[in-house]
């Protein structure tokens, strides 16, 4: 009796969500898309995107024109490239892991913006999708 009188004081959220989710035809499962901020987000990933494809053409111009062979090797392998950062001195070490930590940040910005523009605009899709099949 206690439960039956929580569930009749329930309002908001807990009562909307209830409804939603008893909908045996899951015509009331509807929800905004957010297009709009999608779309926004994604230019905004974009354009930090392009900032990091400059900052790795500037790095990439500063190992061409340096006389060490081992930076300049450290382009054209990544075992040449953590070496020189692990063991090398001076200005090799230093611009060999810098090109590590970019690599790191470049990688991790790279997976959010493909995780997003997949799940952000195939959301669009699968929103119009119903959630269980045969359930009439």
């Amino acid at each position: 009796m206690e439960l039956y009188k929580a569930n009749m004081n329930a309002v908001g959220y807990p009562v909307i969500s209830r409804f939603i989710a008893r909908d045996p035809d899951q015509e009331t499962f509807v929800f905004r898309k957010f297009d709009e901020l999608t779309a926004r987000n994604l230019l905004n990933l974009q354009g930090e995107l392009i900032e990091l494809e400059n900052r790795l053409a500037t790095l990439d111009e500063e190992v061409k024109s340096s006389t060490d062979p081992y930076l300049r090797s450290s382009m054209r392998s990544w075992r040449i490239m953590k070496e020189t950062a692990e063991h090398a001195v001076g200005e090799s070490k230093e611009k060999a892991q810098q090109r590590i930590d970019f690599g790191k940040e470049l990688d991790m910005k790279l997976e959010k913006y493909r995780e997003f523009y997949i799940t952000g605009w195939s959301c669009n899709i699968l929103i119009s999708v119903p959630l269980t099949y045969g359930h009439r």
